[in-house]
């Protein structure tokens, strides 16, 4: 019998040498195969107990979901997930969901700020520009006053100069005028001193 059993014994170990064994989700997660660990996950949830086996294929379920570039990606499904364990925050993996949720709540707002601050530069650009626009047309506008300026600058130089021409003949008119005055007076003291 002790022969029969060793013989039924070597049989079965050959027989078990010969097959392979299905590989676990785990074994596909860490592999890297994670489409067929999404399916592998999924389709054994439902059989886990509560325990730290579930929690780690649903901490990994969430991973894999939310991946962007990941075959899977569903962030609705990694976010149902990560609440699912969040509200188990004595285990290890409820905490680490928790910290995910509120670095996911922390990125929304940063990203929130991000494209209100980037809207907020597209329309200072927007008025800097309308600015500049019209900071362009105030310095035209103040060349051209500058021009007008300067021919008034030159008109009033030349009218000054005509001016002082003008005085200058109006004195001498003023003097040859002063000096007939007195010509003819002269002229005319001879006149009535000279008999008639």
């Amino acid at each position: 019998m002790s022969t029969r059993l060793s013989v039924l014994l070597l049989a079965f170990a050959l027989a078990l040498a010969g097959c392979t064994l299905a590989p676990t989700p785990d074994d596909l997660f860490e592999q890297g195969d994670l489409s067929a660990a999404v399916t592998a996950y999924e389709s054994t949830l439902a059989d886990l107990p509560a325990g730290a086996e579930r929690n780690r294929a649903l901490f990994r379920l969430a991973l894999i979901y939310d991946m962007p570039s990941g075959p899977a990606h569903d962030p609705a499904r990694s976010r149902q997930l990560l609440e699912q364990l969040a509200a188990q925050p004595e285990t290890p993996y409820g905490r680490q969901a928790q910290q995910m949720l509120s670095d996911r709540q922390r990125i929304q707002r940063l990203r929130r700020s991000l494209t209100e601050r980037r809207e907020r530069i597209s329309r200072l650009h927007g008025e800097l520009t309308d600015l500049m626009v019209e900071l362009a047309e105030y310095e035209n506008r103040l060349g051209e006053k500058l021009e007008e300026n300067q021919r008034l600058d030159q008109t009033v130089e030349q009218l000054e100069a005509n001016l002082a021409t003008l005085r200058n003949r109006l004195t001498e008119h003023r003097e040859a005028a002063d000096r007939l005055s007195l010509e003819l007076e002269r002229l005319k003291e001879i006149d009535l001193a000279s008999p008639p």
